[in-house]
């Protein structure tokens, strides 16, 4: 998060809002994406730009290509490996407030992954039980249908235990400093601390707790923040950059709509809207 004038924060969605095809825009039309892309490369060992654009989706949607410059993306890689390959479980996304969701979930061996918004709680279990917590839910909220999410497992939850205590050895070995920039931390909802050991420590829990994305919005609106920029992603059944829409810009503005503050919201997921997104900022 930039601590400039105008403030603004960055902010980039999940696994799910990945496609084949995406970046292929930018890399034609931008220098530096190529290069990124080609050092990206290089760092993990394989060819992400051809599996960026050509697929096959069922390959890209795998954790370890997901969740990806040197160190944080070594970190990413590793991550991503290891929930792939110690997790276990699936993701459900209910448009119900915590308090509904959670007793449901319990009851079924399910817990909370994610506080998206008031609304909005995301739930992981083993399929198998979050059939059956489906069934029950509908019987107390028919109305409210959730979705599966497409996700290799149940993250967030205590189904990644293994794969942080896989994980932590990658984290102690590797070299931090402290952030020049304040950046939230979804583990606390808050922003992460500026010594890089307890960095380290929110980012080993984070695997396992809830993703408190409600309560990053909140701590980002109190800190005074007047544009948020979304990178990454799309939504949409087309197949090309130009034909998605963002992921998170409903979310965003709901959150804003129910709150007292006020921000400018500005997609940046394709050439186009990146675009039109830097004339914004310079105006």
């Amino acid at each position: 998060m930039a601590s400039q004038d105008p403030q603004i924060m960055f902010v980039f969605p999940g696994q799910g809002s990945q496609y084949v095809g995406m970046g292929s825009d930018l890399r034609q039309d931008f220098p530096v994406a190529r290069r990124l892309y080609e050092q990206a490369n290089d760092i993990v060992g394989y060819d992400l730009v051809k599996l960026c654009l050509e697929g096959p989706e069922e390959e890209l949607r795998l954790t370890r290509h997901t969740q990806r410059f040197e160190t944080a993306l070594r970190l990413v890689q590793k991550r991503g490996e290891f929930m792939g390959t110690y997790g276990a479980g699936e993701m459900l996304a209910f448009p119900l407030h915590l308090d509904n969701v959670q007793p449901l979930a319990e009851k079924h061996y399910c817990v909370v992954a994610a506080r998206n918004l008031p609304d909005q709680t995301v739930v992981g279990g083993l399929g198998e039980d979050l059939d059956q917590l489906t069934a029950d839910a509908h019987a107390h909220f028919p109305r409210k249908r959730p979705t599966r999410l497409k996700t290799e497992g149940a993250f967030h939850t205590f189904y990644m235990i293994t794969a942080a205590r896989h994980y932590r050895p990658v984290l102690d070995a590797a070299t931090m400093s402290a952030p020049t920039i304040r950046v939230l931390s979804n583990y606390t909802g808050a922003y992460h601390d500026s010594n890089p050991a307890a960095i380290k420590t929110g980012l080993f829990f984070q695997l396992f707790h809830p993703v408190r994305w409600i309560d990053n919005l909140e701590t980002a609106f109190h800190a005074g923040i007047t544009t948020i920029v979304e990178f990454g992603g799309g939504l949409g059944s087309g197949p090309n950059p130009e034909d998605k829409r963002p992921n998170l810009e409903g979310m965003i503005k709901k959150a804003l709509r129910g709150s007292d503050f006020s921000a400018h919201y500005h997609p940046a997921i394709n050439s186009q809207t990146l675009r039109e997104t830097a004339e914004a900022l310079r105006s």
